[in-house]
Formats: structure tokens, C-alpha cells, sequence
């Protein structure tokens, strides 16, 4: 967990640093900047989360979602 703490931090403070300056900032250049490496910053974070991150060991069939003890009504599989 704290291996993908930093990243989801870092483009987390990017990202509303972004929306703060693309209203009304005279830093044009800046936001433009910034906007160019989102997408990059934003993939970075998503593969470092993939890569480092922990799988729960539930599976689809078990429950409904990940986050809630709600497990599935058996016989309804809709797979």
C-alpha cells in the first residue's frame, strides 16, 4: 500500500493543481504544459497501481464488489 501511495498522491495534488490554474490563471504556458502531461502522469499512476498494487483474492463469482462484504445470491450467475 504504501508503494502506491506516492503516485496516486503526486498526479492526485497534479491533477487539482491543473483544474486550479486552467481557471483564470495568467499562466497559460503553464496550464498548456501541465495539460500535455496529465495523460502521461495519469498512466504512470495507473501502472504503478496495477503493478504494485495487492489483488484482494475475491472473485466475481463470490461477491459483487470488491469493497463490501455483499457476496452474490447463489444461483444467479451471469457470466
Amino acid at each position: 500500500m504504501k508503494r502506491i501511495l506516492f503516485p496516486v498522491s503526486l498526479v492526485s495534488v497534479y491533477l487539482v493543481v491543473y483544474h486550479l490554474l486552467a481557471f483564470g490563471s495568467p499562466y497559460t504556458d503553464l496550464v498548456i504544459l501541465m495539460f500535455v502531461f496529465s495523460p502521461f502522469m495519469v498512466i504512470w499512476m495507473v501502472y504503478r497501481v496495477l503493478k504494485d498494487g495487492n489483488p484482494s483474492g475475491r472473485t466475481f463469482t463470490e461477491y459483487f464488489y470488491d469493497d463490501i462484504d455483499y457476496k452474490r445470491l447463489p444461483g444467479t450467475d451471469n457470466d
